[in-house]
């Protein structure tokens, strides 16, 4: 191991001479390395910010030069480099995120949530450690940019399709890789579609009125659907990542005005009104209740009602799958991407 530990150094400063080289000014930082991303004489996958590099018939992961300025020395074998604030969290975040299809990052200050919340709620987040209720808080979401990456996803890996739900175990799978990358920091995860421990009353996170809190969105009343300034109904928020330790720094977000107009909002209560006629939905949890094989479709009428024709509407295939959970759905739209590779 200590020869193995050494052919590792002489590469990475070689590599590191280059780095000089092709980038032209000094780097003060030796390049990060992980134990675990070493292998010899196979093939090694490698997550961004990370690069490959064989040196010797070893395959070594290394992390590229723009990353490389942020790493410890190597003489810390566990690769760990000291934290980082707010800003590089959040940019970090939407790097690793645009891969999976998440093109919502959206960071607030965990008092805007607590503080718009009515006493009564068990959705309260208790602060944790120094930054109290200024500690940072990024919300997690996606237009219709996800349906491709998630389609890709389930054609490359098999178990997905089998999974009882593959796209929030997709959607888990993603983030958690993705909070991996944040250099120095920890976070707790609170999920839109899974309960939580830490809160009480229904225990889910009232995600909703975070976006709100945010500034990221509008809770529209009539139909409980967040209306974004550019992707309109058609978002889906889906966790939120609480770094404890974190203090974010923004002046406060004053809260979006309904830009609606009274025309339309009657148009959306009318809309409400057809997709409520069984009376075993109420209008508080209309978009969380399971919705009948037929009656997707007028779940879908009352986001177009909001803006009809919105540019940023979920294609065919996503907007009955997300509304049905038909997995024949998915494979059908997996088999046309295979088709089409």
């Amino acid at each position: 191991m200590d020869e193995f530990r050494a052919d590792v150094r002489q590469f990475c400063a070689e590599l590191q001479v280059t780095f000089r080289t092709e980038m032209g000014q000094e780097l003060n930082a030796s390049c990060g390395l992980s134990k675990s991303a070493l292998s010899r004489n196979r093939r090694t996958h490698i997550p961004s910010p990370f690069i490959a590099s064989t040196w010797g018939g070893m395959t070594v992961a290394v992390l590229s030069p723009r990353e490389c300025q942020r790493t410890s020395s190597l003489s810390d074998w566990s690769g760990a480099s000291e934290k980082i604030g707010w800003p590089s969290i959040v940019g970090q975040l939407r790097s690793s995120l645009q891969a999976y299809g998440f093109d919502i990052v959206q960071p607030l200050c965990l008092s805007w949530y607590n503080d718009l919340l009515p006493e009564s709620s068990g959705a309260h987040i208790s602060p944790r450690g120094a930054s109290g209720n200024q500690t940072l808080v990024v919300l997690i979401g996606n237009s219709k940019n996800l349906w491709p990456s998630f389609v890709a996803a389930c054609r490359q890996q098999a178990g997905l399709l089998t999974d009882a739900d593959p796209l929030d175990t997709y959607v888990e799978q993603g983030v958690r890789c993705a909070t991996h990358t944040v250099s120095g920091h920890d976070c707790r995860l609170f999920w839109s579609h899974l309960q939580s421990d830490e809160l009480s009353g229904s225990k889910y996170i009232a995600i909703q009125r975070m976006a709100h809190a945010a500034g990221l969105a509008v809770l529209e009343q009539n139909s409980h659907l967040c209306v974004h300034p550019k992707f309109g109904p058609w978002i889906a928020l889906r966790c939120a990542l609480v770094f404890d330790g974190v203090q974010y720094t923004e002046p406060q977000t004053v809260p979006r005005m309904n830009p609606l107009s009274v025309s339309t909002q009657q148009y959306i209560q009318m809309a409400m009104r057809t997709a409520l006629r069984k009376p075993s939905l109420n209008q508080e949890d209309a978009e969380t209740s399971p919705k009948p094989s037929n009656a997707w479709p007028k779940w879908v009428a009352v986001r177009d009602a909001i803006c009809p024709c919105h540019p940023w509407r979920y294609c065919e295939e996503q907007l009955e799958y997300h509304y049905t959970k038909d997995k024949s759905v998915l494979e059908s739209a997996v088999a046309r991407h295979c088709q089409h590779r």
